[in-house]
């Protein structure tokens, strides 16, 4: 279990959010809560859903926060009990569900103000809880409209960060106050400086995936102040660092700032560039290697209506969720021995299908979510 634990902690920090560290911490997840040792179950399930972030599974993160508050539900300890709600507050906050992740960061945040919990967050962790809900509140307040407000969070934070002197910790600060408030607030020179410092300590603390995401934020930098060629080479080199080491939270983000000036075609199975080699998005990857996320199964036999009644809502449903997340799509819909069978590069477009059928033409779901990998199968039946 400690092995377990370990080795899913280091390989998450050394290559990326890889195959390797996911199996080795669900594994960790399934021994701690076979021998009911709560204290490496939390870790672990903090390690998986730290995975999902990075892989943009966030639904998937939630659910992990969820198994962490019912395991400690009647827990007085204020470490426990801030390692959940900081899962679902950051989980919260990366779906847009602001009023849910506010309650929980800020919960976060008041647990982990003492040193003590600061520093059993970063041993059982490998980051500062409290540095983490402060990242999320300035966060929120921007997306609330209160520039000042979030402007001043995430000053705090940052001045918080540097007097921890925890090299992760700083560099997540960095990242997420030093660069993407100042970014979108105009403030151009404040987040040069912290790029150039999120880039050094990355380098020299080998943290690999953190150096991608400062590439990234240094291209939108470059666009910002004009120089679309400069951002174009940067995102690039960013957005394969990133790849390389399955760090995707803000991929999407990125890859929509190259799209500006750059990409002609996403989402067809190939993200066409104007020039130069090609960048592919996570939903792309899947569909040119038919390796789909999400599967749903329409069981039964159906006349032409049918079918183009379950078509004309998968693919209703598909519009919405696009609307909101690009890349979320359907690879195909195709007839098979065991009915309509839609697949998909996510996880999240086939619930929302399988909840509209449900709504539609009643009957069942039977979901099944592979938790040790990104899959769901979302079965319906009459």
């Amino acid at each position: 279990m400690v092995l377990q634990y370990a080795l899913g902690y280091s390989l998450m920090f050394a290559r990326g959010m890889n195959d390797r560290a996911r199996s080795a911490l669900a594994r960790a997840d399934e021994l701690a809560e076979r021998l009911a040792n709560l204290d490496y179950q939390l870790r672990s399930l903090a390690g998986l859903a730290s995975i999902c972030h990075r892989l943009q599974d966030f639904h998937g993160a939630v659910a992990l926060g969820r198994r962490a508050e019912e395991v400690f539900e009647t827990s007085s300890d204020p470490i426990a009990l801030s390692v959940a709600d900081w899962i679902l507050g950051v989980s919260h906050q990366l779906l847009g569900e602001y009023a849910e992740a506010s309650a929980y960061a800020q919960r976060t945040y008041a647990r982990t103000a003492a040193p003590a919990v600061q520093r059993a967050h970063i041993a059982r962790l490998g980051r500062d809880g409290f540095i983490s809900a402060g990242s999320t509140l300035a966060l929120i307040r921007w997306v609330q409209g209160l520039a000042d407000q979030a402007a001043h969070t995430a000053q705090k934070v940052l001045v918080d960060a540097e007097a921890g002197d925890h090299p992760i910790s700083l560099c997540l600060a960095l990242a997420w106050c030093g660069c993407i408030i100042p970014l979108r607030l105009g403030e151009l020179q404040i987040a040069e400086t912290a790029i150039a410092r999120l880039k050094d300590q990355a380098r020299r603390r080998s943290l690999s995936a953190y150096y991608a995401n400062g590439l990234c934020f240094e291209g939108q930098l470059a666009f910002k102040r004009g120089d679309s060629a400069t951002a174009e080479q940067l995102l690039r080199a960013g957005l394969k660092y990133l790849q390389q080491t399955q760090s995707e939270t803000l991929y999407t983000v990125f890859l929509t700032g190259l799209e500006r000036s750059t990409i002609t075609g996403v989402g067809n199975g190939r993200c066409a560039p104007k020039e130069g080699p090609e960048v592919l998005c996570s939903a792309c990857r899947r569909i040119n290697d038919k390796f789909p996320a999400g599967i749903v199964p329409f069981h039964g036999g159906f006349a032409p209506q049918q079918v183009n009644e379950i078509v004309h809502l998968a693919r209703h449903q598909e519009e919405a969720e696009k609307s909101e997340h690009p890349l979320n799509r359907i690879i195909s819909v195709d007839e098979e021995a065991e009915g309509i069978v839609i697949y998909t590069p996510d996880i999240h477009l086939p619930r929302r299908i399988g909840e509209a059928a449900k709504r539609a033409f009643h009957g069942t779901l039977q979901e099944h979510f592979d938790k040790g990998g990104y899959f769901v199968r979302i079965d319906w039946r009459a």
